[in-house]
């Protein structure tokens, strides 16, 4: 099995490192392998040393202007070899070194899964001892979706070929089309999830989808074109009822999040 996992970069130096490495430190169990693509938008401030810094833990590395984060995003997916696909943005990392191992084992586990998700934190940008919000997933069931539930997007391994038949990122979305990514890979491709309980990924403050109030109204706009343009009808109990309730609900629980979560952040930089 292979796992590649697609990393979009524009002038992230402080913290390209730590992505990177949180990747080359994977524990993999015999038999798989890993092709971390990178794809970067021409950085300026010493982003694309960094990168080639790594040497041959970048298995492909692109450097040149694009339109932004999605648009790089599709170019990792069309450049990907992986039987499973996954994303990790330059400035999150994967929580601990065994990841990679939980997410093979879940696919082993359950061979009808075409993807598997798990937990998220999200910690302060320049703290990740600090976190914010502890993002707990559940397992899918027949109004996942319309609840206002959805896998986090770094922590969501899919089988590529059924990410093929879901087609690339809409660009056209500024703000959500990874949410529409998401829902055309399960509610329009059919693809089957599994829920891993374990901490996957830790996220730093700052995407694009909560950067502002504005950010924030035109993603649930996206959102409802996203559900519409799909043939889903106008889930307005979804956006404006159930989804900002879950985030409350994620944030007062960061006070408390399991042992071991504390632990892989503890010990998150000194692998």
């Amino acid at each position: 099995m292979k796992i590649s996992v697609i990393t979009a970069v524009y002038n992230c130096a402080d913290h390209i490192a730590d992505c990177i490495r949180s990747v080359a430190h994977q524990v993999l169990p015999e038999g798989v392998s890993i092709e971390h693509i990178v794809i970067d938008g021409n950085s300026t401030d010493g982003t694309q040393e960094i990168v080639r810094s790594f040497g041959a833990a970048v298995a492909v590395f692109v450097s040149e202007r694009d339109g932004g984060v999605y648009f790089a995003m599709n170019k990792g997916m069309e450049r990907a070899t992986g039987d499973i696909v996954a994303f990790l943005n330059a400035d999150d990392m994967y929580a601990h070194p065994h990841v990679l191992q939980s997410v093979v084992k879940a696919f082993y586990e359950n061979p009808s899964a075409d993807a598997v998700y798990a937990d998220a934190l999200f910690v302060e940008r320049d703290n990740p001892q600090a976190v914010f919000r502890f993002w707990k997933a559940k397992a899918m069931y027949p109004r996942y979706f319309e609840d206002g539930e959805i896998p986090h997007h770094l922590t969501l391994f899919m089988r590529r070929e059924v990410l093929q038949k879901t087609g690339l990122i809409h660009t056209a979305f500024r703000v959500s089309a990874d949410y529409d990514l998401i829902f055309r890979f399960f509610r329009v491709a059919g693809g089957r999830g599994q829920y891993v309980n374990d901490l996957w990924t830790v996220q730093r403050l700052g995407g694009i989808s909560n950067r502002s109030v504005r950010n924030v109204l035109q993603g649930n706009f996206e959102i409802l074109r996203s559900w519409w343009r799909n043939g889903f009808g106008f889930p307005l109990l979804t956006l404006f009822v159930y989804r900002p309730i879950k985030k409350l609900q994620q944030i007062k629980s960061s006070h408390h999040i399991p042992p071991r979560y504390a632990h892989y952040l503890a010990t998150l930089f000194s692998w």
